[in-house]
């Protein structure tokens, strides 16, 4: 009676710890021909199509969304580079509850209107040949599920740096 009170207990904690510990996430690598630079996803995302352009990719799974792409670093008015206080000025939203900038790195994010985590990083590209790139990750999500895709995007949003 015994054994079959601790096999029975076994199996019950095991079913436990298995429903409990959610699987590792796997990553996959996108990388960017046209403008050189490289993002992770979650290989649990499917992919949309690339625009013709091919300035970028977009992905979207267990409503999560990721949106990668590279552009101008011009201010259009003048025809020059773009500062990082301007580019700061051009992509901070009113929703924002956090900015940071630094050395090139313009990072923000907050909860929009409806309901949205959103976390993006922009960057200014120092590799290009003229220096007028600016790349770009953006990661939003439903607030609600906060605990299970907040670390995601966090590593999503940290693997624009390489």
């Amino acid at each position: 009676m015994r054994y079959l009170f601790y096999t029975l207990f076994s199996m019950a904690l095991a079913l436990l710890l298995m429903c409990c510990h959610p699987k590792e996430v796997k990553f996959n690598r996108y990388h960017n021909v046209r403008y050189g630079f490289e993002v992770e996803y979650p290989s649990f995302m499917r992919m949309n199509a690339a625009p013709e352009n091919g300035d970028g990719f977009s992905c979207q799974g267990r409503g999560m969304e990721i949106v990668a792409y590279g552009c101008q670093n011009l201010n259009y008015e003048t025809g020059a580079l773009l500062t990082l206080q301007e580019v700061t000025e051009r992509f901070a939203l009113p929703t924002d509850t956090f900015r940071r900038a630094v050395e090139g790195v313009f990072e923000h994010g907050g909860i929009d209107e409806t309901g949205e985590v959103y976390m993006e990083r922009i960057q200014m590209c120092p590799d290009s040949d003229d220096g007028n790139i600016l790349e770009v990750v953006r990661v939003s999500y439903p607030q609600r599920k906060s605990d299970e895709l907040e670390k995601i995007a966090e590593r999503v949003m940290a693997s624009l740096e390489n």
